[in-house]
């Protein structure tokens, strides 16, 4: 218990440090676009909360990012399971997915901007950012799995919904897990960048 009294006291007092020297650099520097001071930074956070628009926006972003979130899903998990069955299929698509992992989103941003325009190009963009996450992490959860599991359940059944159900997604669970909140917070964080580059409607 006082361990957990100091860590929280300890994390509050950080907390206090960063708005302090916020407020001494905003009070230094005098420039409410680049440091505003916390006064400021209240208010229009309370004039924010109570527009209407506000949770218009929210509500669009979040149906963007769910629209990202099942679209890298499917695909990802089918191109995971299409190279877990097919080596030289795994061979072939490995050059894409470095390239989307090594691309800077900014350059998503431009490019995919160019091809399908500010209304659309968010969703693709986050899409291109989660997806080789979860390609990533659903090929390493089948991997995962032992040979001599595979074998013991080829000698029992053939593969079916149950063994599906009862075996494999147990297994794969903590790792494929692993993969989706990963992907998830990188595909938020690249969402809004998009949003505010793209400016599609009732965005951030």
């Amino acid at each position: 218990m006082k361990n957990f009294i100091k860590d929280k006291g300890a994390y509050i007092l950080g907390i206090i440090i960063i708005l302090l020297v916020w407020e001494m650099v905003s009070l230094i520097y005098q420039n409410d676009i680049v440091f505003p001071t916390l006064g400021e930074i209240t208010k229009r956070f309370g004039e924010v909360l109570i527009s209407k628009r506000t949770y218009i926006v929210l509500l669009s972003t979040i149906f963007r990012l769910l629209i990202s979130v099942i679209i890298s899903i499917v695909l990802g998990s089918i191109l995971a399971f299409i190279s877990y069955k097919n080596k030289m299929f795994k061979k072939l698509i490995a050059p894409l997915m470095t390239i989307f992992k090594s691309i800077p989103v900014a350059s998503f941003i431009i490019i995919i901007l160019i091809i399908v325009g500010h209304e659309k190009s968010s969703v693709l963009i986050s899409m291109f950012v989660m997806m080789p996450i979860i390609y990533e992490g659903v090929l390493s959860a089948f991997d995962s799995i032992k040979k001599e599991v595979i074998e013991d359940i080829k000698t029992i059944s053939n593969t079916n919904t149950l063994i599906i159900k009862d075996i494999y997604i147990p297994m794969m669970k903590p790792l494929i897990i692993t993969a989706f909140l990963q992907s998830f917070s990188l595909g938020l964080k690249s969402l809004v960048m998009s949003e505010v580059l793209t400016m599609p409607k009732y965005s951030i």
